[in-house]
């Protein structure tokens, strides 16, 4: 008689961690040469009057159109108050002036 023995198998079942998303793209940089230094990566973070809203990695400075036909660089979407970095141009590339107390300039840069 060939007799089987019966062998008993224990599967141990583990739910699958979702993978690590990749860090996200930056969408451009920008070289300050002025007070405050916004110099940075920067990164779309939704959508501010009808344009895309950019911030800093630190979220303590934004790119923001401000629905006057000029792009912002400062600390609070919406707000002019305290200082600003401005560019009257549709587009976000290009040479920023400073309104007071901030000084010197900036460019955005494609990447």
């Amino acid at each position: 008689m060939g007799g089987h023995s019966k062998r008993s198998c224990s599967v141990e079942i583990r739910r699958a961690e979702p993978p690590t998303p990749p860090p996200p793209t930056p969408a451009f940089y920008v070289q300050c040469d002025g007070i405050p230094d916004v110099s940075d990566y920067y990164y779309e973070d939704g959508v501010y009057n009808g344009k895309p809203l950019y911030k800093k990695p630190d979220s303590l400075f934004y790119v923001w159109w401000d629905d006057n036909e000029s792009w912002i660089v400062n600390a609070t979407p919406g707000v002019l108050a305290g200082g600003y970095y401005y560019y009257i141009n549709p587009t976000v590339y290009g040479r920023y002036s400073s309104e007071n107390p901030y000084t010197g300039g900036l460019d955005v840069n494609p990447l």
